[in-house]
């Protein structure tokens, strides 16, 4: 499968010319919103969950598995929670947002977006990316892998609602997002600090697995693009 990575200009050149890309983190994506005023890739709440209890009495078995970090797997028989929320939140992991379909309407929805990355090979994209972050973090990184976004009315969830144990923070988005189809690659990172933004890399292999996407070759015959390779 092919993944898209819709970019503001000049990013996508840079990925072509150099092989230069930037990683973006959580922190990066709540700021857009708080700070920016960026609605469309900014979410202030991004790598959080929450697990409403209303109320919930142990009779000393098993607890739902929703709570099992909090509590482990048992809890004294007696034992009552009612009105409680637990937060939970993935931590400032590094991510690439990409899409699964190339579509001019996603484009034109990041405020006008000119180019875009065809990832045409995905797994050894990644590879490349995890092996330089590596080499430059000296060591200390997972590649969690590439999963697509889980799209919810709300962030919050009953805590016998089988999404609350299940559902990872750092892929729940707002329905009104749910047009981006969005798939995410994530890597977590012992050296990332929990306010850092970005981090850039250059790897000159990455040009072969791309091809570069314009959606300004038929600019004022409306919105089309063209593939570079």
């Amino acid at each position: 499968m092919k993944l898209y990575r819709y970019l503001d200009s000049p990013f996508g050149t840079e990925l072509m010319r150099e092989g230069k890309i930037r990683l973006g983190t959580f922190a990066k994506y709540q700021k857009l919103e708080t700070e920016e005023g960026d609605l469309v890739r900014g979410d202030s709440e991004d790598g959080s969950k929450h697990i409403f209890i209303s109320e919930y009495r142990s009779d000393g078995g098993p607890v739902p598995e929703a709570l099992h970090a909090l509590f482990g797997k048992t809890m004294g028989a007696g034992a009552v929670l009612k009105d409680c929320i637990v937060s939970m939140q993935s931590g400032n992991m590094l991510v690439l947002c990409m899409s699964d379909i190339l579509s001019t309407e996603i484009a034109q929805s990041f405020y006008g977006t000119a180019e875009c990355i065809q990832i045409d090979q995905p797994d050894l994209f990644f590879h490349r990316i995890t092996r330089e972050l590596k080499r430059k973090l000296g060591g200390a990184v997972e590649f969690l892998g590439v999963f697509p976004c889980e799209y919810v009315d709300s962030r919050q969830f009953q805590h016998t609602d089988p999404r609350a144990a299940t559902a990872a923070p750092y892929l729940l988005k707002p329905h009104r997002y749910a047009s981006q189809r969005e798939h995410r690659a994530i890597w977590q990172c012992q050296q990332l600090l929990s306010d850092m933004g970005h981090i850039d890399l250059v790897c000159p292999k990455l040009r072969s697995l791309c091809s570069l996407v314009d959606f300004r070759v038929h600019a004022g015959c409306g919105w089309s693009y063209k593939l570079l390779v």
